[in-house]
């Protein structure tokens, strides 16, 4: 009997010490060890950052003392990641096709006389056309026509030269370096100028804004003038005709013999892309003829050359800096080609193919307000289909705009242990809980989950200053701890003795932090002032 008494105590305390050592996911217990879990954390990651502070800052100093040893200013290399600003995209001129002769040509060289090299536009920002937000460079296409809003990377670089006090190498011999990689551009010069340069990318950002993604509809429409003048009214006080989208969708969709085939074209693009498109039907002729000698006997070689029925067009499209208009800069060529007697290949006795090419080309530059089908221009040429119908031909554009922005789509939670089994056990454990007992610290609540995701998003990311990897995680956390508290109160559990060590040293941390930032931004200071002084004394001793 005392055996089996004994083995029962056994038992109990052996069954006491594994639910100390799990504890029910959502009790106080588990709230308490996933605190102390976190601070191990902070303390960790505390210590990390201030090695990292007192690495940096050794460095800093080592380098420091051998510049002042040569008698050189001291530089600072730092990295500017300018992807926010630039999108690498290519231009597309518009070019004839090859397959038939082998050779291209530019469709519109007016235009795309410009399009060469490595360049980029900033979407008219610092040219002008009044346009803006969302600039970009030009990769191995060049940039949009009009060199009033062309912006290369060396002319950016040529601001900074000209906006910042220097020395650079490339200016002045000596001095400072800058040296692009991609969308990052790499900077070694004085911490004035470091400054001098962030604040000048800093205003850019506030200038442009966001990358901008366009869509251009071009739609070349027969109309008659007493349609044009009831299905696209010019407003009072406005030189624009506006197309509602309903009658555009209807003169899409029409089906009337009587009137030519209209045309549509649709495409995407970044804001200030040069892009084209085309839709083409290739007619080979004999354009001319060569005589061929032999001993004995003569012949001809003719020579062919294709001929382009259809539509190739050229857009490069500005959004204005309130983002309501874009300017559309449109090119837009349209060929009917005729061949009523094709000829045959005979080398004694050839003859030339006399194609009758009927063409409407297009060019000009429309403000189209955002969303509005607007008349570009109009033109006739009348055939026999055409003079029966009294139609024209008249282009019209409708643009829409979307700015660029980062994908926010959630990562799946990691969430740790105790809640994964809490949300494992969620279905058993709800069907025995009751309104009038609810459970303490619950993680199958919505908001408990809510909240370890956030912790979890929070830990994995990762910014490049560890002062404020540090300032932002403290403040995180002493934010989740205090919800914790405040849900643990609400539930009459007593939690101060344990949380008020965890809320103080926290707040030292805090403190800590802050005033690190405050001596990283003193050492900032005073290394301007020493650098204005230097230059003072210079200037003294030149006067003198």
């Amino acid at each position: 009997m005392m055996r089996s008494g004994m083995l029962c105590v056994m038992v109990s305390l052996a069954a006491a010490q594994a639910v100390a050592q799990n504890p029910r996911p959502g009790s106080p217990d588990a709230i308490r060890a996933q605190i102390e879990k976190l601070q191990e954390q902070l303390d960790r990651q505390l210590q990390d950052a201030a090695r990292g502070s007192e690495e940096e800052r050794k460095m800093r100093q080592l380098s420091e003392r051998m510049a002042e040893a040569d008698g050189q200013p001291v530089m600072v290399l730092r990295a500017y990641d300018l992807v926010d600003l630039f999108v690498p995209i290519t231009a597309y001129p518009a070019m004839t096709p090859k397959d038939l002769t082998g050779e291209s040509e530019v469709v519109f060289p007016l235009a795309s006389s410009n399009l060469s090299g490595f360049t980029g536009a900033m979407g008219g920002a610092m040219g002008g056309m009044g346009a803006g937000g969302g600039g970009f460079f030009q990769i191995g296409g060049g940039a949009i026509a009009g060199s009033d809003v062309i912006v290369d990377l060396q002319s950016l670089r040529d601001v900074i030269f000209e906006m910042t006090p220097g020395p650079w190498d490339e200016v002045d011999g000596e001095g400072g370096r800058i040296v692009s990689l991609g969308n990052t551009l790499l900077v070694s010069t004085t911490l004035e100028n470091q400054l001098q340069v962030e604040n000048l990318l800093m205003l850019l950002r506030e200038k442009w804004g966001r990358p901008k993604l366009l869509n251009v509809e071009v739609d070349w429409l027969w109309l008659t003038p007493e349609e044009l003048d009831e299905l696209a009214p010019i407003a009072d006080g406005s030189a624009r005709r506006v197309m509602t989208r309903e009658a555009l969708d209807s003169l899409r969709n029409a089906d009337d013999e009587q009137r030519p085939a209209s045309r549509s074209m649709r495409i995407a693009c970044y804001n200030g892309q040069t892009v084209s498109q085309q839709s083409l039907r290739q007619i080979p002729v004999v354009a001319s003829l060569t005589t061929v000698m032999a001993q004995e006997a003569a012949g001809y070689q003719p020579q062919v050359r294709a001929l382009s029925d259809g539509v190739i067009a050229q857009v490069t499209p500005l959004v204005s800096r309130s983002g309501k208009h874009v300017d559309v800069n449109l090119q837009s060529l349209v060929n009917d080609v005729v061949l009523d007697d094709p000829s045959d290949y005979d080398a004694q006795s050839p003859r030339l193919d006399r194609p009758a090419l009927r063409t409407h080309r297009f060019a000009t530059t429309v403000r189209a307000a955002v969303g509005a089908t607007t008349l570009a221009g109009g033109m006739s040429h009348l055939n026999a289909q055409e003079a029966a119908g009294n139609f024209a031909l008249y282009v019209f554009v409708t643009t829409f705009v979307e700015e660029i922005r980062e994908a926010q789509a959630p990562d799946a939670p990691a969430l740790d242990e105790e809640s994964s089994e809490a949300a494992k056990a969620e279905e058993p454990a709800t069907s025995s809980r009751t309104e009038s007992a609810p459970r303490v610290g619950d993680a199958r609540d919505e908001s408990a989950r809510e909240l370890l995701r956030s912790r979890f998003d929070a830990l994995r990311e990762q910014p490049a200053d560890p002062l404020e990897v540090m300032r932002r995680r403290l403040v995180e956390q002493s934010q989740e701890i205090e919800r914790l508290t405040n849900r643990m109160r609400s539930e009459s559990v007593d939690v101060e003795p344990k949380v008020a060590p965890v809320r103080e040293r926290l707040q030292r941390s805090l403190d800590e932090s802050a005033r690190k930032a405050e001596l990283e931004s003193l050492e900032s200071r005073i290394e301007s002032l020493r650098s204005i002084r230097e230059e003072a004394l210079k200037a003294l001793q030149d006067d003198g």
